[in-house]
């Protein structure tokens, strides 16, 4: 099959690189090597095309999606004419590339709605939900207005308008069926671990102070959205109580609201700097899993949620994980086997949880993290990618018996 995939981003080519980047680089690449032929359609900042791990890379210069979006009214109407005018962009180079190389299937994410404006009859369009604006703009703390409704209805327009509908997610697949009433299948996020490697060097100083702690760590963008506030909130008792522990943060920092950048917040908290807390900016794949490789336990209390990368990384890693209920990571998460899931937004609930994993004997927690190890292997043996491929066939088939 000819697979093509719109993306908003995509590592290494735009300056925004999330979870969608992520995703749309990890399940590429995992249908490259199973033999079929994947492009990938990208709103760059730049026109180029490029094969890179035989995966065609189609970029075209697109309109800055993230100015205006803290603007007044004026500027938040202006952003969104330029997402419309990427999501113009965005068919008129699916149309001319059709013509060129047939496409099989089309696969987008629904946020910022790629998918909008494409129509036609020779092809399959699928929706990947991958956000709900709405309840992500709130976990921000952000208010919603008349604009904000605007682009939640484009991102609805573009999952009701697709021939097919899928979640990596139960929590957005019953959102999305409440609002829409419509068919969505659950297909979750595939497993890679083709960047992991034990024996990538890191700098000594920081290699030599993870190993004599603890280590609780967070990866992932530092917001309120992934509840990097919430983790701030327990450190200085924690850090306090236990002298043995250490709190790592690795990721893109998007501030508090109120506060700024993440470590101005953690110093309004604690009041000093302290030499048991690390802040690290987005590192490479490499780099980041040689740091986070001996954590003895993984904070993810995100506010909501959509299996996120980041958990599925860490369980392949082998490291016990707490994250919060109702944000879809409690669909990752075994509870009192392979983690604790905590009250979401309630820290001390989630202090509690810290300290009930900090507290676990020896033989529970080798126990914990050997139940971890099954979790991946069942995660693996589930083989999420074939999942993908064999829902594509189905689609591929629903349409052409409706032709």
């Amino acid at each position: 099959m000819h697979i093509v995939f719109l993306t908003t981003e995509y590592p290494g080519v735009t300056s925004q690189s999330g979870g969608i980047a992520e995703y749309t680089r990890k399940i590429s690449q995992g249908l490259a090597d199973l033999g079929h032929v994947v492009s990938i359609i990208i709103a760059g900042e730049k026109d180029f095309t490029r094969k890179v791990n035989n995966v065609n890379l189609i970029s075209f210069k697109a309109q800055d999606y993230w100015k205006g979006i803290d603007g007044n009214a004026l500027n938040q109407t202006l952003r969104v004419f330029r997402v419309l005018l990427n999501s113009y962009k965005f068919s008129r180079v699916v149309m001319k590339f059709n013509r060129r190389e047939k496409i099989d299937i089309l696969q987008a994410p629904n946020y910022l709605s790629p998918l909008l404006f494409i129509r036609n009859n020779k092809f399959p369009i699928i929706c990947r939900i991958s956000s709900y604006a709405k309840l992500y703009r709130e976990a921000y703390g952000k208010k919603n207005n008349f604009i904000n409704n605007i682009e939640d209805t484009l991102e609805l327009l573009s999952v009701n308008r697709s021939f097919s509908v899928f979640s990596p997610s139960k929590l957005l697949k019953e959102i999305y069926f409440t609002k829409l009433k419509i068919e969505i299948t659950v297909i979750k996020t595939p497993v890679d671990r083709s960047f992991l490697n034990r024996h990538e060097v890191l700098e000594e100083s920081t290699k030599k102070k993870l190993r004599n702690f603890k280590t609780i760590t967070y990866f992932g963008s530092l917001s309120r959205l992934k509840g990097t506030d919430l983790i701030v909130d327990i450190i200085p008792n924690l850090i306090n109580k236990y002298k043995d522990i250490l709190f790592l943060f690795v990721g893109k920092d998007y501030g508090i609201p109120g506060y700024g950048p993440v470590a101005t917040y953690i110093n309004e908290k604690i009041g000093k700097k302290s030499s048991r807390i690390i802040i690290k900016d987005q590192l490479e794949k490499k780099e980041l899993f040689s740091l986070i490789q001996g954590s003895y336990c993984c904070i993810f209390p995100s506010r909501i949620d959509n299996s996120p990368n980041a958990c599925i990384e860490a369980i392949s890693l082998g490291i016990p994980v707490i994250g919060s209920d109702n944000s879809s990571l409690e669909e990752m998460i075994i509870n009192n086997e392979t983690g604790y899931i905590f009250i979401n937004s309630d820290s001390n609930d989630l202090e509690d949880k810290v300290e009930k994993i900090l507290n676990l004997s020896s033989n529970k927690y080798k126990e914990m993290k050997k139940n971890v190890n099954i979790l991946y292997k069942v995660i693996r043996n589930e083989k999420r990618t074939q999942a993908l491929i064999t829902y594509y066939e189905k689609t591929l088939d629903d349409f052409n018996s409706k032709k």
